[in-house]
């Protein structure tokens, strides 16, 4: 069940791999295997099939960390981007500041 969860969140990144074509020096943008589009993600916030959307980075221990956001605030606000603090970054396994931070 948590994995179907995991996936879901991730898919709804709406996130694309850029490839560089070689030998053209061209960009190609593709889909990542298993991430929805913008216009998927936005039928399915229609329809109330998707409530909320991750938007994550593993951490140096492999944790996600990020955060959720509504989805219709998503997709209003997804052209502005979104941050992280870098804090996310800095702490240990037990959430406590690393040494020098």
């Amino acid at each position: 069940m948590l994995s179907g969860i995991v996936r879901r969140c991730l898919g709804a990144e709406v996130k694309r791999s850029i490839r560089r074509e070689i030998g053209t020096g061209a960009a190609s943008v593709a889909p990542l295997r298993g991430m929805m589009s913008l216009n998927q993600l936005e039928k399915e916030v229609k329809s109330g099939d998707i409530e909320t959307v991750c938007i994550v980075t593993p951490d140096q221990f492999g944790r996600f960390m990020g955060k959720r956001l509504d989805a219709e605030f998503f997709l209003e606000t997804q052209e502005s981007g979104s941050h992280f603090c870098n804090y996310l970054f800095t702490v240990d396994i037990d959430m406590e500041p690393q040494h020098g931070f």
